[in-house]
């Protein structure tokens, strides 16, 4: 008696599938869309997975896989050619025959695949069943093999069918329309017995891979890529995306001086008049609360496609391109996160984590701003799946196990910072923490000399405007409980020592701002090079204070030009020298000012001849602009000038007094001299009597007042003239 044995039934050689991502270009990703399903449709693309029972070691299968895109059919044409072999010998025993064949084989097919044929070479049609796996995104093709497939028989299949265009937001893995096409491909062969073959449209329609690799080639106007002998099956997949941006429906937006252009796919006006709406209201609702200018390079071009969700998000953001890619979901806060990459991207801030978290806090603000229902962060739970410091959580690894795990707990936590953050530093602090971080500038910038950085803003920058700018007062703990990783801890401590010591800096300091020797390596985290500066910024401010006291004594104070200069001040030896010439110079000014105020009256009187008021204006006019050796000049020529004065005056008051001498002794001499009696006149013995000594002329007033009459007036004696001589002429008028 024999018997005959079932053999076993193989199921689909598929295994779950996870993507080797190499992304192309710097991108700023955003989180996966609010409906989860396309995102995992295609990131993950869940197969049946085969246990170890659902192997038959007597089944050798070698499968080639061909499809074939038609973007204007809005359709992807897909041919399974398996070749079968039972290798699995009958067991024969003393009593019975044991036969193993196989009646039917499965083949994993995507969800949503039509028009399923069977055929088996030279044998017509095969029956077909299909079976959905769970999650819906794929099904189990079970083919009939009839007749049943025995030991040393080869049946070759071919099973054909078509993944044709789906609705928008369906959750397809598969999408293709007149504008785009992605989906997976992969084999279900034996290792090395595997090939995929795509055949896609030729330019303008541009082409990528995602996950495994294939060769490329072009055949008869056609871009062709090819896997051969795949060595395992159940880890090789990669995912098609091909794109016609030429075939996409346009709308333009007024926004920006160069405006917003977004494309969407034919059919799809839904998405156009969301995409549109968020782009008219929610770019000046993003410039207005981050309170900082558009930063897009050029025209910003936002563009429906199925690519994000390859990579597990829901769209992403290319500064260099000003480009948005966005999927098909709805997503105001998707959306408006990929416009708010626009300010927050690496151009700008150094550190995945930081342009996330406020690209997701942003973006909720403006869905608030323009009347849609802001979203809010969930905190963190300790010990989450994926949980790892924010500061190392980079671009993943699709591939790894635990990227989703990470990529999850980074973006939610992120975003919780953010908010958080912001509730402490308030709307206007948070924009000011922004401003600055966008402008360069740091926490420990002066108005005179801003100390800046070259390059994005760092979590160690952020923190820093976070808590001195923002005033966001619990920030170093938010940092070392959920940014820095274990090598980067130990720098919180440290900053939290020198920021103490130089708080106290500041608050002698009294409202000018530390000099750069100290500001520059506390910007830059060298605490040990700013603290060890320190004791001696203090002695020179206790020195200014001296001399704004000095000065206060002739009513001058320190001006905006000596503090500048002061701040700006990074070498020690340098502001020492500076302080001293600042105290020579208050001390010339004080010296030059009491000498001229406390001047004596002979002073005073030269004063009026010499300008040494002019000097000590020079003097204070120069201390003003911290023109020291001018000052100590000027100052030092006014007090020379008192003195000088000084001179000049008592100079002036002898010559006075001498002058008024001379002035009284001619006086009296004259007075004598009217008062002086000639000698009584004789006559001449011939000759005219002489003329008198004085013959009036016209009337004029007189010289003096004659007093009392005094004896007559005699005419001089003459003698006598000598014989046969004329007389003398008679004298000139007295």
């Amino acid at each position: 008696m024999s018997t005959r044995g079932q053999g076993h039934r193989r199921a689909a050689r598929t295994a779950a599938v996870a993507l080797a991502v190499a992304l192309v270009g710097p991108l700023a990703a955003g989180p996966a869309a609010a409906t989860a399903d396309p995102v995992r449709a295609a990131a993950v693309a869940q197969r049946a997975v085969p246990t170890a029972e659902d192997y038959s070691p007597g089944l050798r299968a070698a499968e080639a896989v061909t499809y074939t895109v038609d973007l204007a059919a809005s359709v992807v044409h897909v041919e399974h050619v398996i070749t079968l072999t039972n290798e699995q010998p009958d067991e024969v025993t003393s009593t019975y025959i044991r036969e193993f064949y196989f009646p039917d084989y499965s083949v994993p097919v995507l969800a949503g695949a039509t028009g399923l044929t069977a055929r088996r070479d030279g044998h017509g049609r095969l029956g077909v069943q299909t079976r959905p796996v769970e999650g819906g995104m794929a099904s189990i093709v079970v083919i009939d093999l009839a007749p049943d497939l025995q030991y040393g028989q080869t049946h070759t299949v071919r099973l054909t069918y078509d993944l044709p265009g789906q609705p928008p937001r369906s959750g397809a893995v598969a999408q293709v329309n007149q504008a785009f096409a992605t989906f997976p491909v992969f084999s279900s062969a034996d290792p090395g017995l595997g090939s995929v073959t795509v055949v896609l449209p030729g330019a303008p329609v541009t082409t990528e891979v995602v996950g495994s690799a294939l060769t490329r080639s072009t055949s008869d106007g056609s871009v062709v890529y090819t896997a051969t002998g795949i060595a395992d099956p159940a880890e090789w997949f990669a995912t098609i995306i091909a794109r016609d941006d030429a075939a996409l429906v346009e709308r333009t937006v007024d926004y920006g001086p160069d405006g917003v252009r977004i494309q969407g796919w034919p059919g799809d006006t839904e998405w156009l008049d969301f995409t549109a709406d968020l782009a008219e209201r929610g770019l000046p609702a993003l410039e207005t609360a981050i309170g900082v200018p558009w930063g897009a390079h050029g025209q910003l071009d936002i563009v429906e496609t199925a690519a994000p969700y390859v990579y597990g998000y829901g769209g992403w953001y290319q500064h260099n391109q000003s480009l948005i890619e966005v999927g098909d979901v709805l997503d105001a806060h998707v959306t408006l996160h990929e416009m708010a990459h626009a300010w927050f991207n690496a151009e700008r801030f150094d550190g995945r984590w930081i342009s996330e978290a406020f690209a997701d806090e942003f973006a909720a603000v403006a869905m608030a701003e323009i009347g849609l229902e802001r979203p809010l962060p969930t905190a963190p739970v300790d010990g989450a799946p994926g949980a790892l410091p924010l500061n190392a959580w980079m671009t993943p690894a699709l591939d790894a196990p635990e990227s989703e795990d990470q990529e999850a707990y980074g973006y939610a936590t992120s975003w919780w910072m953010a908010h958080t953050l912001g509730e402490q530093t308030g709307p206007e602090g948070l924009a000011a923490v922004i401003r600055a971080a966008v402008e360069g500038q740091t926490a420990y910038d002066a108005e005179s000399d801003p100390v800046g950085h070259d390059g994005a803003t760092d979590w160690r920058a952020l923190l820093d405007l976070m808590e001195l700018v923002g005033g966001a007062t619990d920030a170093p703990d938010l940092f070392a409980a959920y940014v820095v990783t274990e090598l980067e801890a130990p720098l919180l401590a440290e900053r939290a020592a020198a920021l103490e010591d130089y708080q106290e800096l500041v608050e002698a300091a009294d409202g000018w701002a530390p000099p750069a020797l100290v500001r520059e390596p506390m910007a830059a985290w060298d605490f040990a090079a700013a603290v060890s500066a320190i004791p001696d910024v203090r002695d020179l401010f206790e020195r200014r204070d001296a001399v704004a006291r000095i000065l206060g004594t002739v009513d001058e104070e320190l001006t905006d030009a000596v503090r500048r200069d002061f701040e700006r001040g990074g070498e020690i030896g340098a502001l020492r020298r500076d302080m001293g010439d600042l105290e020579a110079a208050a001390d010339a000014l004080v010296d030059a000012t009491q000498s001229v105020e406390e001047a004596n009256p002979f002073a005073r009187i030269g004063l009026l001849v010499v300008d040494a008021e002019a000097e000590l204006s020079g003097a204070r006019a120069a201390l003003r602009e911290a023109d020291y050796d001018t000052a100590v000049e000027s100052a030092d020529a006014a007090t020379e000038q008192v003195g000088t004065a000084a001179l000049l005056g008592g100079v002036g008051v002898g010559g006075l007094l001498l002058l008024l001498v001379v002035v009284a002794l001619v006086v009296r001499s004259v007075r004598r001299r009217r008062r002086f009696v000639p000698p009584p006149a004789f006559a001449l013995a011939d000759g005219p009597p002489a003329p008198p000594l004085y013959a009036p002329g016209p009337a004029t007033p007189p010289l003096y007042v004659p007093g009392p009459p005094g004896p007559p007036a005699q005419a001089p004696y003459q003698p006598p003239a000598p014989p046969n001589q004329p007389p003398p002429p008679p004298p000139p008028p007295a």
